[in-house]
This record gives C-alpha cells, structure tokens and sequence, in this order.
C-alpha cells in the first residue's frame, strides 16, 4: 500500500519474459502509473512510514546474471491532473 492508502503498489511482468516494473494503481483498479522503466527485474517495493522513500530489489547493475541489487531513493510524488 502506499503511504497515502488510496493506492497499492505492484510489479507487473513483460509478458515476453523476466522484466518486471512496479506500478501504483488506485484501489479501485484505475489510474495505473508505471513508477520505474528497466529492461530487468524491478521488484519488491515498500514505502517507508513517512512516504519520502522507496525501497525496491533491481536485477539493473548486476555485476552478474542473477545478481540483485536493493536501492533506497526519495520519493517525490507525482502531479495529479
């Protein structure tokens, strides 16, 4: 769930294969907005309690194939229209 609790994060694969991205989605299903955009593996996200980061598992940078990195980054929410 994220922070704000009208939306939930998921991953959702490329149907080709292993790359997955994570998206945010309005709890009713709408409104899907893909948060990352790699050709690997994007996985595994949580907020922290105060919603200004983002933890999430990433394939990208591998040193090798099946290495997984975690990142920590701010998050900076999006602009509603």
């Amino acid at each position: 769930m994220h922070p704000d609790r009208r939306r939930l994060r998921r991953p959702v694969a490329d149907p080709r294969g292993r790359n997955f991205d994570i998206y945010l989605v309005n709890v009713d299903g709408t409104g899907q907005e893909q948060v990352t955009f790699n050709e690997t593996f994007d996985g595994f996200p949580m907020f922290s309690p105060d919603g200004t980061k983002v933890v999430f598992a990433s394939n990208r940078f591998a040193a090798r194939e099946g290495d997984t990195n975690v990142f920590i980054a701010d998050w900076v929410p999006s602009v509603s229209k």
